[in-house]
Formats: C-alpha cells, sequence, structure tokens
C-alpha cells in the first residue's frame, strides 16, 4: 500500500538493523513510547492495526479503540471478542484480505470509530468488569 502512510510505534531501530528490515518509505517506525504520547496517536489516527501470530487480551487495541480507532486485527486470543461488528477481524494471513479491510476502515464512517469506543465502554469498563469479576465470585462462593 505505497500510496498510504504508516506508523509502526513500538520498534526499535536495532531490532530492524539486526534483522536487516528496511521499512519502506511510506513506513515511519517509532520506538516505544509514554502512554501520554501514546494516546496522542490514537486521537490523530483513524485506524489502528493490530498484526499479531498471539495474543491474550490485547490492551493497546482497546486503548486505540477507546480513542475511536476502527481496528483491522489478526483473529488471535480475544481479538474477535473484542473487535465484534466495530472493525475488521483478519481470519486468514492474506495479504489481499489485509489490504482490503485496512481500505475499508480507511474509507469507513467515522460511525465505526464511535461504535468501537462504545463497544470498550460497555463491555470493558471498569465497573463493568467489576461486575463481572462480583458475579463470577459469587458463583463460585455459591457453589
Amino acid at each position: 500500500m505505497p500510496d498510504k502512510n504508516f506508523i509502526a510505534v513500538g520498534i526499535q531501530k536495532a531490532f530492524l538493523y539486526n534483522n536487516n528490515i528496511v521499512p519502506p518509505k511510506n513506513v515511519k517506525i517509532t520506538p516505544k513510547l509514554p502512554q501520554e504520547e501514546l494516546i496522542e496517536y490514537y486521537k490523530k489516527a483513524k485506524v489502528f492495526c493490530l498484526f499479531s501470530r498471539t495474543e491474550g487480551m490485547p490492551n493497546v487495541l482497546c486503548e486505540a479503540m477507546l480513542n475511536k480507532c476502527i481496528p483491522v486485527a489478526t483473529n488471535v486470543g480475544a481479538v474477535e471478542e473484542i473487535v465484534k461488528e466495530s472493525g475488521y477481524v483478519i481470519y486468514n494471513y492474506d495479504m489481499n484480505e489485509i489490504t482490503g479491510f485496512i481500505n475499508l476502515a480507511l474509507n469507513a464512517s467515522s460511525e465505526i470509530g464511535f461504535k468501537a469506543m462504545n463497544n470498550i465502554i460497555d463491555f470493558y469498563s471498569f465497573s463493568n468488569r467489576e461486575l463481572k469479576i462480583i458475579e463470577a465470585l459469587t458463583s463460585v462462593a455459591e457453589y
């Protein structure tokens, strides 16, 4: 996707050098950032891509969605459950599928970003998590 600009956050230049990786000119590499700076990146982005091969509950995905980023993420860990209908889940590591989803997200209405934010608020807020923990502990105690 040479006509699009990307920012890859959390990658050390030494890693690229040691692995002989030369990123394309349209990919800006940024090392790990403090949380406050990372949030500024989320606020400016429309789309957040997470191309992991393994994850549990990817907090970074939730943080991006909370800032109205439309997610495009591989189906690992809890990604499918988190994204729901507020983004795009990649089921195959197929470049056509990946670029297609990125283009769909880039051209999507900003309403999808609000839907992503609301998914996180509705299902993963502290109060909701607290309630779920209490329910789980109560059911175990009753058992």
